[in-house]
This record gives structure tokens, C-alpha cells and sequence, in this order.
């Protein structure tokens, strides 16, 4: 990820980490169909409290009935993470560093 990828979040949220009082009023609502956007209490009541905004569909994804099942997911990153692993083990054996202490 680069920051690139979070521009269009910087955008609407702003980019005050912590989220000040001024931040919060700095904040644009994407619309309807916007990733970034305000709800209000009514209409979360609506969705039986739930903050799960699993149902907002990223319209670039595809029609979000094409997921793959989580442990598909926990797979790939398994396999992912397994390459930063050796990636990182090499980075140690170039600069001299014992690799199996590295794990302990």
C-alpha cells in the first residue's frame, strides 16, 4: 500500500489523525453512493444498531456476489506473509544477522 491508496480517504476525512472537533466539521460526505460518507442515527437504528457496513458495495469490485470464501483470504495472506518472512530473513543474512534468532 502507498499513500496514494488512502488519498481518496485523506480526502474526505481529512488528514488530522486524531480526528479534532475542527477535523470532524471538515469532513465530506461522499453522497449515497460514496465509500466515505455520514450516517445518521436514524438510519443506523434502521439497520438494528449494527455498524457492519458490509452492505455498502464498492461498485469497481465487481457486484460483490464474486467474494471468495475467508479462509481463501486468511490463505492468501498466509502466503503473503510467508514471503515477507523470507524477504526479511534475506534482508538479516545480508546484513550479517543470525536468522533463527530473529524468530525467538
Amino acid at each position: 500500500m502507498t499513500k496514494e491508496y488512502f488519498a481518496e480517504f485523506v480526502n474526505a476525512y481529512g488528514n488530522d489523525p486524531l480526528g479534532s472537533p475542527d477535523a470532524l466539521k471538515k469532513r465530506k460526505d461522499t453522497g449515497e453512493k460514496g465509500k466515505f460518507r455520514k450516517f445518521t442515527r436514524k438510519a443506523i437504528a434502521e439497520r438494528d444498531d449494527s455498524l457492519d457496513i458490509s452492505w455498502l458495495k464498492d461498485e469497481s469490485e465487481g457486484d460483490g456476489e464474486a467474494l471468495l470464501e475467508p479462509a481463501v483470504y486468511a490463505r492468501q495472506a498466509v502466503v503473503e506473509l510467508e514471503g515477507a518472512i523470507e524477504d526479511l530473513q534475506a534482508i538479516l543474512v545480508e546484513l550479517g544477522e543470525d536468522t533463527e534468532e530473529a524468530v525467538a
